[in-house]
């Protein structure tokens, strides 16, 4: 489809086209194919479909602040990456996001922000995970504290520590840690 320009159609239809071929990905996991080795060309093709979003991110025809299918991508695209092991690209996509929240028409996907925050744990990046919390805060996600409650079961500095209960402070359900 890069090749043939899209066929020269509209953004919007190139942003319809990523998201189904995305949700393919999403619905067919490489690791139950009856094909080998899919998951290297599933992440390169859903970082490929967020670089293309993210090149196109100020074009005039479909400026990144009117995409409304930007969001559903961004969260395909970072749970295909996450499937697929690459964690790295799956923070960058969430970096991007963070950057770009207000312009962007939509939210991440709580589910996919959650898988995030589980990877994030497992490697111990504690700053992606105080900005994954922030987020989730941010979009009145019900999902904010059990992603707090499982960052904090990591190693934290007093810093950190007192960073998450400041974020949690109107919330009745949360302890102090």
């Amino acid at each position: 489809m890069e090749l043939l320009q899209w066929g020269e159609t509209n953004k919007e239809t190139v942003y319809e086209m990523n998201t189904v071929v995305l949700k393919i990905l999403d619905n067919n996991p490489s690791e139950t194919s009856e094909f080998f080795n899919l998951g290297e060309t599933y992440a390169d093709v859903s970082y490929r479909i967020f670089k293309h979003l993210d090149a196109n991110k100020a074009n005039k025809n479909m400026p990144l602040r009117y995409n409304t299918n930007a969001a559903g991508i961004m969260s395909l695209a970072m749970k295909v990456l996450l499937t697929d092991g690459q964690f790295e690209k799956a923070r960058e996509i969430f970096g991007f996001c963070e950057e770009n929240k207000d312009l962007l028409p939509g939210q991440l996907n709580d589910e996919v922000l959650v898988t995030l925050i589980e990877e994030v744990v497992d490697k111990e990046k504690v700053q992606t995970g105080l900005e994954i919390v922030e987020y989730l805060i941010s979009i009145n996600s019900s999902r904010a504290r059990d992603c707090g409650l499982k960052l904090a079961t990591l190693k934290l500095s007093k810093d950190v520590t007192q960073t998450l209960n400041k974020m949690f402070a109107q919330d009745q359900k949360w302890k102090n840690i």
